[in-house]
């Protein structure tokens, strides 16, 4: 907008300028073409010294062609100098206005019929008006220039200021997708924003609420079925003693118990995990621990260190009982769904440190690589993966325990054709 304002200044300007400077030329034109008919007139008057007289007080040059003779105002002036079409339009009767250009130099002719085959030409600079035009076009653009860095400075100001409730609200629902339940949008005075902003709080009240009594729902149930639960493990493990007194059919009827009651038992304490309060955890406030040592712990009781690569400084501030559940679930997935873990892999990525478990199965469908981190879902892809009855909550957990840490869990296709599962965290702070 500035810009264009700009031009139709300059624009408007220099037409008003150079229309003025033509109606001025010309009535200068006619005046003195007046006075060199009435110095014609006059006996034993010199036409020579009647241009002369018109240069002295007026600074433009003149001729004067006759048909006995042609005068200039200036030696070395002749009827030359004047623009052929300028002459030959003023030489059929009608005065005439013509702007040129000679050596660079911006020049104004008129021309005009004093009859009885006398014409007169007038010609002037306009080296002044030149100057005005270039005068005004440099102040329009530096106008427009600082016009429009006022107005790029203050739409920004008025922008960040019209957003930056926006903003807090788009940071508080990142507050509230990463589990920080307690997050709340900042109250605002704008009129427009102040029921959107109620509305999310009161949203994010809800949300709190469900998932807490989720949690505790939960949590009371998984209490509830620990006693009996605990009774029927005790019968089972009475069973399983005397299981070569039993029939056949009985003694596969145990099999199967004992079985269902050990994935009973381990959906329960998945469910109590996920009955905690997994709010974000102070890293500064976590103790540090060696992640690469962690690993070569928890599968040193199965003899399998030897699939353990590390590099660089592995440290972490972190809870150790959520990162051991981290490491067993991801290795528990690889055995259970991937035929087995083929390599385990922990090194050092920037400000971070990076966990990957690589198995030999066929991989995850690329449509199933979100849903496997769901609660309850192995994905479409599970019986391919060799499904033995998981939960479909260990990969859940695991990305519950690293976002606690500030961490991210994703899928990765690995090498060697199977998948691979990746966790970062965030690296130790000291």
């Amino acid at each position: 907008m500035s810009a264009t304002l700009t031009v139709v200044t300059d624009v408007v300007s220099a037409r008003y300028l150079v229309e003025q400077r033509d109606r001025s030329a010309s009535r200068q034109a006619v005046v003195n073409g007046s006075f060199v008919v009435s110095q014609l007139t006059a006996s034993n008057e010199d036409p020579q010294q009647a241009l002369a007289t018109i240069r002295l007080g007026t600074g433009v040059d003149a001729v004067l062609r006759t048909p006995a003779l042609e005068a200039s105002s200036a030696v070395g002036l002749s009827l030359d100098d004047v623009p052929a079409t300028l002459v030959q339009a003023t030489e059929s009767g009608q005065a005439s206005l013509e702007r040129y250009r000679t050596d660079g130099v911006a020049m104004v002719a008129v021309g005009l019929p004093l009859g009885d085959d006398r014409y007169y030409y007038e010609i002037s600079e306009l080296a002044g008006l030149d100057t005005t035009l270039r005068t005004i076009a440099l102040a329009g653009f530096v106008a427009a220039l600082l016009t429009t860095l006022l107005g790029a400075a203050l739409g920004l100001w008025a922008t960040r200021r019209a957003l930056r409730p926006l903003d807090d609200m788009a940071r508080t629902a990142t507050r509230l997708a990463s589990g920080d339940l307690d997050a709340r949008a900042p109250s605002t005075d704008d009129p427009d924003l102040a029921p959107l902003s109620s509305s999310f709080n009161a949203m994010a009240e809800t949300l709190s609420a469900r998932i807490q009594r989720d949690a505790e729902f939960a949590a009371d149930v998984s209490h509830e079925l620990r006693s009996p639960l605990t009774t029927m493990n005790a019968s089972a493990s009475v069973l399983v003693s005397r299981r070569d007194q039993l029939p056949d059919v009985a003694q596969q009827a145990t099999d199967l118990l004992v079985a269902d009651l050990a994935r009973f038992s381990s959906l329960l304490e998945d469910l109590l995990d996920l009955a905690r309060d997994y709010q974000p955890l102070e890293r500064e406030d976590l103790p540090i621990f060696d992640l690469s040592q962690i690993v070569r712990d928890e599968l040193s009781a199965s003899w399998r260190q030897d699939i353990v690569t590390s590099s660089g400084d592995t440290r972490v501030n972190a809870d150790r009982r959520r990162l051991v559940r981290v490491v067993a679930n991801l290795v528990q997935n690889a055995d259970v769904h991937g035929g087995g873990v083929t390599q385990v892999l922990i090194e050092r990525r920037g400000n971070a440190v990076r966990l990957s478990v690589s198995d030999e199965g066929p991989g995850v469908a690329p449509a199933d690589r979100e849903a496997v981190f769901e609660r309850f879902s192995r994905g479409r892809s599970a019986p391919l993966r060799g499904d033995a009855g998981g939960t479909g909550l260990g990969l859940a957990l695991v990305r519950e325990h690293v976002l606690a840490h500030g961490g991210a869990t994703w899928y990765e296709e690995s090498p060697s054709g199977g998948a691979r599962f990746v966790v970062e965290i965030p690296a130790a702070t000291s």
